[in-house]
Order: structure tokens, then sequence, then C-alpha cells
């Protein structure tokens, strides 16, 4: 063991299993000087530096060796199966992590790219209830306590209606417009591809008006007012499945003041005693 101490007078190298080489001397003002160092830190500085050393190197590789998270989807699997979700079915996204040199501090649920929700701890699991069919990308991505984020993995999925209901709105008043307190027919129903209609009900502006046990309703009204109302049916088939239509509009409009007409007459002095017969009846909608 080879000691080289440092001072600011000259450099001592000393090396223990030789020490009966030196002379008395020699020797003598060598451990003197070793105290010394060893009163006032220098030794213990001297030794700690190779420490330090080791310390920062293994700081260093241990940034460097830093990795980030992984997840991945157990549901629905990414593994090129086919996913297919029923409208109004709940889809369970379940997620799971790992980290090697870190801790996964959150999960974040996405939508066609709109976050739609996250989870702080385990287990990593968001619901969703697809309202309409269609095609739909879901994906989800983790961060660690490092700031780290991991890849985004991503799934399509497919969202089916198995029991498509078409829905049929006709109004019928007294003229080719619907005026107010003018008697009106509105024929309203639903038809299945895949069931029988057994019940339908039919709402104006949020009140129900009538229903029928049967895939149709007629309602007669005579108290419309005039503005724009909203319909919207509600069917219900033969395995209790139930559906609601999208909102149809219909415009009230307020009952004419007067009805005038537009005559056609040929420009001649000559003609005289001509039938002249209205082409066109003009309603004032005030």
């Amino acid at each position: 063991m080879v000691w080289v101490i440092l001072t600011s007078n000259r450099t001592w190298i000393g090396e223990q299993k030789k020490r009966r080489h030196y002379n008395t001397d020699q020797y003598k003002l060598f451990m003197k000087r070793l105290k010394k160092l060893r009163n006032t830190g220098i030794l213990f500085l001297i030794t700690l530096l190779p420490m330090l050393s080791n310390i920062a190197c293994k700081k260093v590789e241990q940034v460097q060796k830093a990795t980030p998270p992984v997840i991945y989807l157990i549901n629905p699997l990414t593994d090129g199966v086919r996913v297919v979700v029923s409208v109004n079915d709940t889809l369970q996204i379940i997620a799971v992590t790992q980290d090697e040199d870190g801790t996964v501090i959150k999960v974040q649920f996405f939508i066609d790219g709109e976050l739609l929700g996250q989870r702080l701890e385990e287990p990593w699991i968001q619901g969703v209830i697809f309202m309409d069919p269609g095609n739909y990308e879901i994906s989800v991505l983790a961060y660690d306590n490092q700031l780290l984020t991991s890849d985004t993995i991503k799934v399509d999925v497919e969202v089916i209606d198995p029991f498509p209901f078409k829905f049929n709105f006709l109004f019928e008043g007294e003229t080719s417009y619907i005026y107010e307190n003018e008697m009106t027919y509105i024929y309203a129903g639903a038809w299945s591809s895949s069931s029988r209609v057994t019940a339908f009900s039919l709402w104006i502006d949020s009140t129900f008006v009538g229903s029928a046990n049967a895939s149709y309703v007629i309602f007669e009204t005579d108290t419309l007012s005039r503005g724009i109302h909203t319909l919207y049916g509600i069917a219900t088939d033969e395995f209790g499945v139930t559906k609601r239509s999208a909102d149809v509009f219909l415009n009230v409009y307020p009952q004419p003041s007067n009805r005038s007409f537009i005559f056609s007459v040929p420009e001649s002095s000559k003609l005289q005693d001509i039938a002249v017969y209205p082409f066109q009846d003009i309603h004032n909608s005030e």
C-alpha cells in the first residue's frame, strides 16, 4: 500500500511495509507531519475525494440509465383483434404498467385524441359509454415520478347498433303550412330491420302527448302555438330494447291577417271582357 501525501513543503512517499528502511529521524518527521495532517482534516479530505468521485459517477450512470414507464392495454386488446362494442354498452378500458427504476404516478385515457379521464393510482381502469355508432380510437399514456412518459398505446374500436330503429315523422295541416290553432295531424312511427316495434310514444317540447301499443302514433291537435316546436319519438321492440329518435323541428306559423292575390293581365288595350284567374296564393306570415 503506497501513500502519497501533499504538503506545502515537499511530497512524502511512504510505503507501509518498508518503514524499517527509513532512519529514525525521517520516520519521526514523517509521523509528525502525518499527525498534523490528521488534525487539520486534510488527510480525511484526501481520503474522501475518491469516494465522492465514485458516488458522482454512480449518479451519472443512474441518470443515463433512467428508463420511461411502459404501459399495456389488456382490455380492449391491441393484438389485431377486431374490437366491436354495442351502442349504450359500457366499455371498461383496463391498462397495466411497469417501471424499472421509478413509479408510475398517472395514467391518462383518450378517445379520438381528447382526454376522457385519468387515474392517479392503480387499478388503471376507465369506463366509457358510446352513445353513437361509428369508429373510435382509444389511447392511453403513463407518467412516472421522474417526469418520463410512456409510448402512447392505441386501439381502434367499432361501435355498432345491434337494433337499429328508423323513425319517420309527417305533419299535415289544412294547407301546405302549419298555422297556429289550426287542426294539425302528426304521424310518427318507427320500424326495425331486426325486430318488431311493439310500442311508440310521441313527445312535443319534452311533453308526452300520446302513445300506442303499435309501431306508430297519429296525433291530432289544434292548440299548437306559433314558433318552432321540438318533437321526438321513443320506440320499444319485442325484446324490450328502447330507442329515442333524433329531434325533429316543426315550424308553426301565425294566423295570416289577410290573403291577397296576384293577377296576370295581358298588356293589351284591345282585349275586353276577358276572364282573370289567380295563379299564386300569397300568405302574410307576419
